[in-house]
């Protein structure tokens, strides 16, 4: 029961430094598993988006619809191309925030694959 306790400790203590390093380094990150859909977007990722957590639900939809129009085909192209081979990528593209402003994203990101070589999970910071 102690080592438990001890465990769950260590976790909570790497989430507030992770949520604070962030904050620190003005990133935040993402994640959407590709086979369920489930999306968790870190408090940081919220503040960039000009958004607070309970203002959106965080899934690929939302994200998407946050993209600038002029940067959401090609956003997509490049997403499609990574799934194809998996691995590391980076990009930039814009993001229009709910309050008009205009923010610029210097992504870096991986697409996990499954052992059938099938994209699984979709990463960013």
């Amino acid at each position: 029961m102690k080592r438990n306790h001890s465990y769950q400790e260590r976790l909570k203590d790497n989430e507030r430094i992770l949520t604070h390093s962030q904050k620190i380094g003005g990133m935040g990150s993402w994640e959407v598993d590709l086979v369920t859909s489930k999306t968790f977007w870190s408090e940081q990722m919220y503040r960039i988006l000009g958004l607070e957590p309970s203002a959106l639900e965080p899934s690929w939809d939302n994200y998407l619809s946050l993209i600038h129009p002029e940067d959401r085909n090609d956003f997509l192209k490049r997403t499609e191309d990574y799934m194809k081979v998996g691995g590391a990528f980076s990009h930039v593209y814009r993001i229009q925030r709910a309050d008009g402003v205009v923010v610029v994203i210097r992504s870096e990101g991986e697409i996990l694959l499954d052992a059938d070589n099938q994209p699984r999970k979709f990463s960013e910071w």
